[in-house]
């Protein structure tokens, strides 16, 4: 089992989202008698990547060099809204990273493969305006093209976390077409931005949970 995911960065406790996901899926498998092969967890993210990064890395650095993986998780997306970063395209780009995944790594995993692909959570900006990743003090109220006051840039962000979350389910359902084993996740639903994040854009303890 691999979790292909970003960074994952621990929180306070020293919890990640990566670990947690692991000891789910095997409770999981053992509880419903599923033999998965967990042999790491594959945490194949960089501060501050991006999906075009993580395309051009294509994960062969990272995972182990025999065998098939059974189970692949995906999360991705969260740097590209932070830096704005041609959102227009961020579906068909997020498409394009799990179809080069698969073929890019034919000796790892097959179409029949599990992967589940998830939303991103919402960002918290007004409680956390100068400990954004990768944007360091704040010293105008302009950043990436994002301009207002703390609550109109936070309502800004939201809002294309919100346009590229709803267009997950048409990738997943155009893989699907093509024969892809892969299942949208909607951690979004499950993260709440006032309570689950440590730092207004990773998970804490309950939001690592929660995923």
């Amino acid at each position: 089992m691999h979790l292909v995911i970003t960074f994952g960065n621990l929180c306070e406790s020293g919890i990640s989202y990566a670990n947690n996901g692991a000891s789910s899926l095997l409770a999981t498998a053992l509880k419903n008698d599923y033999e998965f092969n967990v042999r790491d967890v594959c945490n194949a993210g960089t501060n501050s990547e991006q999906i075009d990064a993580l395309l051009n890395r294509q994960l062969c650095d990272t995972w182990s060099s025999t065998g098939l993986d059974d189970v692949l998780t995906l999360l991705i997306g969260t740097n590209d809204i932070i830096q704005n970063n041609d959102l227009a395209n961020a579906n068909s780009r997020l498409e394009n990273l799990i179809r080069t995944i698969y073929q890019n790594n034919e000796s790892k995993v097959s179409k029949s493969t599990p992967m589940f692909v998830a939303s991103i959570p919402d960002f918290n900006y007004t409680a956390s305006w100068s400990q954004m990743p990768g944007w360091g003090e704040w010293t105008s109220s302009s950043k990436h093209g994002f301009t207002g006051t703390k609550q109109e840039i936070e309502d800004q962000i939201n809002a294309k976390v919100k346009a590229y979350n709803d267009g997950i389910p048409d990738v997943i359902n155009a893989l699907k077409d093509d024969g892809y084993n892969v299942y949208f996740v909607d951690v979004n639903s499950v993260v709440n931005k006032n309570t689950d994040l440590y730092d207004g854009c990773h998970p804490n303890v309950s939001g690592s949970t929660n995923i």
